[in-house]
C-alpha cells in the first residue's frame, strides 16, 4: 500500500504535464499551418489611380459678355456630374458642355471636402483650345512613384502602405482603378534635416498590373504577368514586428538590397491605424545614397526574423534617418 502511493503520484504527474504541453503545442502547430508565405517586394513601381470623377487643380475666371466671373468651383473640388451626366474623366467636361452649348450656365455637382454640393458653374468658349469650357484646369488621375511590399503566389500585389495625395491640392486620393507601370530612376535627391529627399524617376509604358484599391493603406492590384521576387517570407504584422534589429528591402540602387535598420517603436494597435511603428535606418551604405528614407521608398518591405512585419511609409523631416511603418497585415 505505501510503495504504491509514489507511483500513482508519478503517473497523474506525467499524465497531467503531457495534457499541459499538449495545450501549450497546439496553437503554435495551427499557427505554423495557417502561416501565409509571399514573395517580398522592394521594386520601384510608378502608379496612375483614376479618380472617381475629375479633380480641380487650378481655378480661373469665365469670360461671361464683357464680364470676368470667378468660377464657383475650388481647388480640389470632384466633379462628379454636369447637368446630370456622370463625369469619368477630363475629356467628359467638353463633351457634355457642347450637349447644352445655349447654356451659359450648369448646374454641377461637386465633392467638396467629403460632402456633395450643388453649383451653378459660369460655361465660356476658349477660343485657343475650340472648346466649352469652365475657366478651371482639372485632371482625372493621379501619378507617382513607390514601392511593391510584397506579392502572393496569386499574383496580387500590395504597395506603398500609405495613402496617395494629390501633390497640386492635397486631395486623398480613394480609387478602385487604376494602372500599374515599370519606372525609370532618374536621380536620388538625399534627404537632409528639414527637406525630404526623392527618388526622382518616370512612369515607362510598360504596365505591370491593374489596381484595384487605392486608399489609406497603399495600393492593392493584380499583376498582368507571373510576377515572383526571389525570396519568399511569411507575412506577418502587429504580432510579430518587436523593438529591435530589422532589415528593409530597397531596389533604391538599382537592385533589390536588404538595408540595416532598427525598429525602436511599436504601438499596440487593436483596429487598422497607420503609423504603427517608428524605424531608424543605421545601414551606411543606405545613408551614403539617400540619407535615410526617402519619397519613392514608401511600401519598401520591413523584415524581422524572417517575417515580413511591416512596410516603410513616412519620413521624419527633421530626421531623415528615422520615419514610420505601417503593420503588413493593415495593407490587406
Amino acid at each position: 500500500m505505501i510503495s504504491s502511493c509514489p507511483k500513482k503520484k508519478y503517473f497523474i504527474a506525467l499524465l497531467l504535464v503531457f495534457v499541459l504541453f499538449s495545450i501549450i503545442l497546439s496553437p503554435v502547430t495551427a499557427f505554423a499551418e495557417d502561416a501565409e508565405f509571399v514573395y517580398i517586394g522592394g521594386d520601384i513601381i510608378g502608379f496612375e489611380a483614376r479618380l472617381n470623377g475629375v479633380l480641380v487643380t487650378e481655378t480661373g475666371y469665365a469670360a461671361v459678355g464683357n464680364w470676368q466671373v470667378a468660377s464657383a468651383l475650388k481647388k480640389g473640388d470632384i466633379i462628379r456630374q454636369i447637368e446630370g451626366e456622370n463625369v469619368e474623366n477630363a475629356e467628359d467636361i467638353a463633351q457634355i458642355l457642347d450637349k447644352f452649348h445655349d447654356k451659359e450656365s450648369v448646374t454641377v455637382v461637386v465633392e467638396r471636402n467629403g460632402v456633395l454640393s450643388e453649383e451653378k458653374v459660369c460655361v465660356f468658349y476658349d477660343a485657343v483650345r475650340n472648346k466649352r469650357m469652365f475657366g478651371v484646369e482639372a485632371k482625372d488621375s493621379v501619378c507617382g512613384l513607390g514601392t511593391i511590399t510584397f506579392t502572393t503566389a496569386t499574383g496580387e500585389f500590395y504597395g506603398l502602405g500609405h495613402e496617395v495625395v494629390d501633390f497640386d491640392t492635397g486631395y486623398n486620393v480613394i480609387s478602385d482603378r487604376g494602372t500599374l507601370y515599370s519606372a525609370a530612376v532618374t536621380g536620388i535627391v538625399r534627404g537632409k534635416k528639414g527637406a525630404a529627399g526623392a527618388i526622382k524617376g518616370c512612369l515607362t509604358s510598360k504596365k505591370m498590373g491593374m489596381i484595384d484599391r487605392c486608399g489609406k493603406f497603399g495600393i492593392k492590384g493584380r499583376m498582368i504577368d507571373d510576377y515572383y521576387g526571389n525570396d519568399s517570407f511569411r507575412l506577418g504584422g502587429k504580432a510579430d514586428a518587436t523593438m529591435g534589429n530589422a532589415k528593409i528591402c530597397s531596389a533604391v540602387s538599382g537592385k533589390k538590397e536588404y538595408y540595416d535598420i532598427k525598429i525602436v517603436k511599436t504601438y499596440r494597435q487593436t483596429s487598422k491605424k497607420d503609423k504603427s511603428m517608428i524605424i531608424k535606418v543605421v545601414d551606411s551604405r543606405l545613408l551614403d545614397l539617400t540619407g535615410g528614407i526617402i519619397q519613392g521608398m514608401s511600401g519598401s518591405p520591413i523584415v524581422q526574423n524572417g517575417i515580413i512585419v511591416g512596410a516603410v511609409t513616412h519620413v521624419f523631416t527633421g530626421d531623415p534617418t528615422m520615419g514610420y511603418g505601417v503593420y503588413a497585415d493593415w495593407q490587406r
